[in-house]
C-alpha cells in the first residue's frame, strides 16, 4: 500500500519572519540610524560655513558663528545674548570648545549625531506612548511611520528641534505613567531648551489633582528659575541674561498669519537688510529693535485670544483618560503656536509625533505629509529664493504662493485642534 501524498508545502514561516521584522525595535533603530548616517556621509556639509551638504541654507552655520565666539573668551549670557534658553547656546558652545582643531564640518557633525541620539529617544518614546494608548501593534506602527516623515529628518541637520521634542515626549510619557515629579523636571529641562515644553503645565494642571499638579508647579518653576538664578551669580553683565530671557517675545511678526496682516514677510531674523546677526548679539539694544513693521493687531489681543481659547477648551475638556491627556497638550501646544506672533517650519517636529499618536490612522498620516509639504514650500524653497532673508519684502511674484502656504498651514493647524476639541469632548 502506497503511503498517502503529502500535503503540498503550505509553511507560513515567510510571513511569521516578515512579521518579528517590523516588529523587532532593534531592526527600526538601525534602519533609522543607518538612513540618516548614510545621508551625512553622501551629503557631508562643505566649506567653513557649511555651503553645501545637508546642513546648507540651515541655521547650523549661524550657531557655529556664535559658538565660535568663545574663541576669545565671549560667553552666553555674560558677553553676547542669546534669543534662546540657556541649554543649547551653552551645549554649542561647550562642543565647540571641547573639539581640537575645530572647524564647520566637525561640529555640525558632532552636533548632528547628538541630535540622532536624541531622534532615537523620540522614536522609542512614540513606540511606547503608542503602545500605551491603543496596544502594542498601534505603537509599532506609528514608530514606523515616524521613522519614515520627512521633516524630523531634516531638521535634525538643521536645527535643534529634535531636542525640544525629546523634553515634551519624555514630560508626555511620565505624565501618562503618573510619575509627575519627573515630568516637572522633563518640563523645566524642555523650557530651558525652548520655553514649549513648560506647556505640559496646563496638562497637569487639568488631567491630575490639584495638589499633584501644585507640586510639578512647583517643581518647574523652581528648577527654571534656579538655571537662570545660576547665570546671574557673579555674572558681571546680569542684563545680557535677563535680556536673553526676554529677547523672543519682543521679535516683529514672521511667517505666520499676523505677519500677513502687518506686512512683515521675512525670515524672523534679528537683523535689517545689511547687518551682522552674529555682531548684533553683543549690542543689548538690538534685542529689543523691531525688525519688521509694527503690528497692526495688538500682541495683548494675540495673547488674549489664545487664552480665551486655551480657558475654553480647558473648562469644557471631558475625557479624562491617557489619550485625552495627550490630545490636551498637542491642542494646548497648537494654541500657543496659532496665537505666537511668529512661525518657524522646525516647530513641526514637536507637532508631528503628537499628531500621530492623538491620530493614528489614515487622517493622521495625511495631516502630517500635508504639513510637512507646506514646511519645506516655506524653507527651503521659499526663503532661498529671496536674495536677503531678513528682507521685510518678498519677491512680488513670490507673494501668492508665500501667502497660500502660511494660510493653508494655519487652516489645517485650526481644523487640527477642532479634531482635538472633538476628541476632549468624549466621554470616556
Amino acid at each position: 500500500m502506497q503511503p498517502p501524498t503529502p500535503p503540498p508545502h503550505t509553511s507560513t514561516a515567510p510571513s511569521v519572519t516578515i512579521h518579528a521584522l517590523l516588529t523587532d525595535i532593534r531592526v527600526l533603530l538601525l534602519l533609522f540610524v543607518f538612513l540618516r548616517v548614510g545621508l551625512m556621509m553622501a551629503y557631508p556639509p562643505v566649506g567653513t560655513f557649511g555651503g553645501g551638504g545637508l546642513t546648507a541654507g540651515s541655521d547650523r552655520a549661524y550657531h557655529f558663528t556664535l559658538a565660535a565666539l568663545s574663541d576669545g573668551g565671549d560667553l552666553p549670557f555674560r558677553d553676547w545674548w542669546s534669543e534662546f534658553p540657556p541649554v543649547w547656546a551653552w551645549l554649542s558652545v561647550l562642543i565647540y570648545q571641547a573639539l581640537p582643531n575645530v572647524n564647520f564640518p566637525v561640529w555640525t557633525a558632532v552636533i548632528s549625531a547628538l541630535m540622532l541620539a536624541f531622534d532615537c529617544a523620540n522614536l522609542l518614546l512614540v513606540r511606547s506612548i503608542g503602545a500605551r494608548l491603543y496596544g502594542r501593534p498601534t505603537g509599532v506602527a506609528v514608530a514606523w511611520v515616524y521613522a519614515m516623515l520627512a521633516l524630523p529628518l531634516i531638521q535634525l541637520f538643521w536645527n535643534f528641534e529634535t531636542l525640544v521634542a525629546f523634553w515634551l515626549l519624555l514630560g508626555v510619557r511620565l505624565l501618562l505613567t503618573n510619575r509627575d515629579r519627573a515630568a516637572g523636571v522633563a518640563a523645566a529641562i524642555g523650557a530651558l531648551v525652548k520655553f514649549t515644553p513648560a506647556l505640559l503645565i496646563a496638562s497637569a494642571l487639568r488631567f491630575r489633582p490639584p495638589w499633584r499638579a501644585v507640586q510639578m508647579i512647583v517643581l518647574t518653576a523652581a528648577l527654571f528659575a534656579g538655571a537662570y538664578g545660576v547665570l546671574l551669580i557673579d555674572n558681571p553683565n546680569p542684563q545680557v541674561t535677563l535680556t536673553s530671557l526676554t529677547a523672543q517675545f519682543r521679535k516683529a511678526s514672521y511667517g505666520s498669519v499676523w505677519a500677513l496682516i502687518d506686512g512683515n514677510l521675512s525670515a524672523g531674523d534679528f537683523a535689517f537688510p545689511g547687518d551682522d546677526p552674529v555682531l548684533l548679539h553683543y549690542d543689548l539694544a538690538a534685542a529689543d529693535q523691531l525688525y519688521g513693521r509694527p503690528p497692526v493687531i495688538p500682541g495683548a489681543v494675540r495673547i488674549a485670544l489664545g487664552l480665551g481659547v486655551g480657558l475654553f477648551c480647558f473648562l469644557r475638556t471631558r475625557r479624562r483618560d491617557n489619550r485625552g491627556l495627550v490630545a490636551f497638550t498637542l491642542l494646548t501646544l497648537l494654541v500657543f503656536f496659532l496665537q505666537a506672533q511668529g512661525w518657524s517650519p522646525h516647530w513641526l517636529v514637536q507637532v508631528l509625533p503628537l499628531t500621530l499618536l492623538c491620530f493614528p490612522n489614515r487622517a493622521g498620516v495625511l495631516t502630517c505629509l500635508a504639513l510637512t509639504a507646506l514646511s519645506l514650500l516655506e524653507a527651503p524653497v521659499l526663503y532661498s529664493r529671496i536674495a536677503t532673508p531678513s528682507a521685510l519684502v518678498i519677491d512680488f511674484g513670490l507673494l501668492s504662493i508665500y501667502a497660500f502656504s502660511i494660510i493653508t498651514r494655519t487652516a489645517i493647524l485650526i481644523g487640527l485642534c477642532v479634531a482635538l476639541y472633538r476628541v476632549l469632548r468624549m466621554v470616556r
